[in-house]
């Protein structure tokens, strides 16, 4: 699409919050009907974080502002690939991120796509990264990767030499996809699952569930979202290590009216949204999540 790319998701991500929508109603899914998804309104379970320990919590954390582009870097230092548009995050930042791990026949992993820490034993991911194709190309999903900041390493640091701690991996024990996932609409409604780990991980600096947001928490067309994840970059490789891309929360409209303008038909349902849009700032891969 010209350097354009729309990222259409089935859940909304806060800043430090979370929030789960049903993918037929647009409405946050109640503990009543899912056991392990709850909105911080009802009764959680005490597999589900409260506030004190979800989200990213150091209060001496702050944001580059300014084009990364015009960084300067050591000689001899190559810049790191990056999400359209976007610059890396540190090594505590996003702590909730996910990896999916894939085995094939001949034993090779492949970590192809991502997903999001809500709770010690659960993690939310797309439907599509658990069922269908994905399967044929990469092969079963065997593993979940935690702590993750370079995918390539078990331990990464920065260039002020401070080190994340070894990154975790656990097994699957089951998985789970809306009933209603449709994978043969171009926009793919109900694009959602949830993965039960065969152990709980510990919380620590760079593992953390993100929160789940109150009901109340609504975001407003225009707000700036933030994409991360280990998604495609201007080279058209996946970056080796976490991103991050501010874009633009858009109407279904006027996303569906961009698509026609490429002759694409993507009826967007009232349970979706569509962010991005913006030249030279997207990401176009399944590794990223979005977030406020």
């Amino acid at each position: 699409m010209s350097g354009k790319c729309f990222i259409l998701f089935a859940y909304v991500l806060y800043v430090g919050v979370f929030k789960i929508v049903d993918a037929q109603h647009g409405q946050p899914i109640k503990r009543a009907r899912n056991p392990h998804i709850s909105t911080t309104s009802f009764t959680r379970s005490p597999a589900i974080p409260d506030r004190k320990t979800c989200g990213f919590q150091d209060p001496h954390f702050q944001y580059a502002v300014g084009d990364p582009t015009e960084s300067r870097l050591p000689i001899g230092k190559m810049p790191r690939l990056r999400v359209v548009g976007g610059i890396e995050t540190s090594l505590e930042e996003h702590p909730w991120m996910a990896l999916l791990g894939y085995k094939n026949r001949s034993g090779a992993f492949n970590w192809k796509c991502g997903g999001t820490l809500i709770s010690q034993r659960y993690v939310l991911t797309a439907a599509h990264c658990v069922t269908g194709s994905i399967e044929d190309v990469y092969g079963k999903l065997t593993y979940v990767k935690l702590g993750v900041h370079n995918s390539t390493t078990l331990i990464s640091c920065d260039i002020h030499r401070d080190c994340n701690e070894k990154t975790v991996i656990r097994g699957i024990e089951s998985f789970s996809f809306h009933k209603n996932y449709d994978k043969t609409k171009a926009a793919t409604p109900n694009d959602i699952a949830v993965i039960r780990l065969n152990q709980t991980v510990e919380y620590s600096t760079y593992i953390r569930p993100i929160c789940l947001a109150e009901p109340y928490e609504e975001s407003k067309i225009n707000d700036r979202l933030t994409t991360v994840g280990w998604g495609k970059t201007e080279n058209g490789e996946c970056s080796q290590v976490k991103l991050k891309v501010d874009v633009p929360l858009r109407t279904n409209q006027y996303c569906t009216e961009q698509y026609i303008k490429k002759l694409l038909i993507i009826i967007l349902s009232d349970s979706q949204i569509c962010a991005g849009g913006e030249q030279g700032r997207d990401t176009c891969d399944g590794k990223a999540n979005i977030l406020r």
